[in-house]
């Protein structure tokens, strides 16, 4: 299966994010994206409990919330749902290696990004209470394609855990769009190349008979 080209986009326009926006379809009647893409904003984020897709996640009662997140929402028709959490592990394991390139002087060498799974962590010591939380994620089946939402804190005030946001660990201002912009189009481009990189590699294989 081919997986062909994957569109980005980003959306100046802040837009809250709820749980109710990981739908089918939603990147195509929202910002025009037709086929596997993804799209990305920046907006508070308030996910009540009866809108998570996790269950391990809903039995506990949880619930996700912080100011200010970058949103990124994938949608993606062909792969399976298991090829669609390796692109989610795929996708944070890139946003590790942006932040690392974007980290504030004043944070260097006072701790690290850790990704667990789909997570990932600033943390500048060895208790619990200094290892904060980043990132949220999670990918959810439709009849017609896979579906992601990667939420990383821009602002993390409000989250109902110990959390950090990206702002402050790069030195930027809460109200810096532009930055917000840049992190975001550059994560997508990092993904999208890993992208097109694994559909040649598929493509150009000599079949072993």
């Amino acid at each position: 299966m081919a997986l062909g080209k994957l569109q980005t986009h980003w959306c100046p326009k802040a837009i809250t994010y709820s749980g109710k926006e990981l739908r089918p379809h939603f990147l195509l009647s929202q910002f025009k994206l037709r086929g596997s893409a993804v799209g990305s904003f920046l907006g508070p984020c308030k996910v009540e409990t009866k809108e998570l897709v996790d269950w391990e996640d809903r039995m506990e009662g949880d619930c996700i919330e912080a100011a200010s997140m970058i949103h990124f929402l994938g949608e993606f028709f062909g792969p399976s749902l298991t090829e669609a959490v390796l692109i989610q592990r795929r996708l944070v394991t890139l946003l590790k290696e942006v932040l690392e390139d974007s980290l504030d002087d004043s944070f260097r060498g006072k701790g690290c990004l850790k990704q667990s799974g789909n997570d990932l962590y600033w943390v500048s010591g060895h208790e619990p209470a200094e290892r904060k939380k980043l990132s949220v994620s999670i990918v959810a089946s439709t009849p017609v394609s896979q579906l992601l939402h990667l939420g990383v804190n821009w602002d993390a005030a409000g989250a109902p855990v110990a959390a950090f946001g990206i702002a402050e660990l790069c030195g930027y201002a809460l109200g810096d769009l532009d930055s917000a912009r840049y992190l975001s189009e550059r994560l997508m481009k990092s993904l999208q190349g890993e992208w097109e990189s694994v559909d040649w590699s598929c493509a150009k294989v000599r079949p072993v008979l």
